[in-house]
């Protein structure tokens, strides 16, 4: 099981040792960079 963010590990495996403030912020970072992406198409 990783501790850093990793979108893999993420949807395969539920641990609380991955949801740290800085995971939570790079994730949150992947879906606005997303949301700009869809936006502009």
């Amino acid at each position: 099981m990783p501790t850093q963010f990793t979108r893999h590990g993420t949807v395969h495996t539920i641990s609380s040792r991955q949801y740290s403030k800085a995971n939570s912020l790079i994730a949150l970072l992947h879906v606005v960079g997303l949301l700009c992406l869809i936006e502009d198409e």
